[in-house]
């Protein structure tokens, strides 16, 4: 995959900021299939996210990193989508809390502490396997990319890391509008077609 690209996106200081983005390029059909196809797109995404580390732990594969932000920025992408469709609690506790991104990631930092391997087969095993709250969820998500980034690097240091959940929206939006522009572009789902959405 392509490296973090940021600055395309314009402002992205809240969570609020990155759901208005999402909402921005989401084609909505009906209540109820809305929110059905976020709360199973988001489960989708998180085991593909899993899928990488579950790779890495049992297979012995390289940890990609990358790949990683990538499938995190996805899943946050359904998870925004819940925030804004689910206004009845289908999806009972699914809210993430308008905070600064920096703020979300200090919680990911404090609950991140030394995960050793078995605490990532746990917290895996939680997100795919238990109901957990939207925000424990994208909390658990950065916490695991916080334990890659040190995989992968001995002098990694995750408190100077602290803009990772908001870089990693900001790259997520740019993807988007790379697809879409600045309005849902149903031309990129066609079966075959390749189509980059002219964002001016």
């Amino acid at each position: 995959m392509k490296k973090l690209e940021l600055g395309a996106a314009g402002n992205m200081d809240t969570w609020a900021d990155f759901t208005k983005g999402v909402m921005e390029t989401f084609n909505s059909k009906n209540k109820n299939e809305d929110v059905w196809y976020a709360g199973t797109k988001a489960k989708i995404e998180t085991a593909e996210f899993a899928q990488h580390i579950v790779k890495h732990l049992h297979h012995g594969k390289n940890l990609n990193v990358d790949n990683l932000i990538d499938e995190a920025g996805d899943v946050f992408y359904y998870l925004a989508l819940i925030q804004e469709l689910d206004a009845d609690g289908f999806y009972t506790g699914y809210r993430i809390p308008n905070r600064e991104l920096f703020d979300i990631c200090s919680s990911a930092q404090l609950r991140y502490a030394l995960f050793t391997d078995d605490d990532v087969r746990a917290k895996v095993e939680e997100l795919l396997f238990k109901n957990k709250e939207t925000f424990d969820v994208l909390v658990g998500i950065v916490s695991l990319l916080f334990w890659a980034k040190g995989k992968k690097s001995s002098g990694y240091s995750m408190m100077s890391d602290i803009a990772l959940l908001r870089d990693i929206c900001i790259a997520n939006k740019a993807k988007l509008m790379r697809r879409h522009g600045t309005a849902y572009n149903k031309d990129f789902y066609k079966k075959g077609a390749k189509v980059e959405a002219a964002t001016n």
